[in-house]
């Protein structure tokens, strides 16, 4: 899977990564490390 292997920090500072000032690719990746959960500080 996309993203596996890294923290919660890196998915969302990577160049691809789940942030408004990234690309956004990451975030199904963010969400599934997250339990499956859009959590509180869910950067979108």
């Amino acid at each position: 899977m996309y993203g596996s292997g890294l923290t919660r920090e890196e998915i969302k500072t990577h160049y691809l990564g789940c942030a408004n000032n990234k690309i956004g690719l990451m975030c199904a990746a963010l969400i599934i490390h997250d339990g499956w959960q859009m959590s509180a500080d869910y950067p979108w």
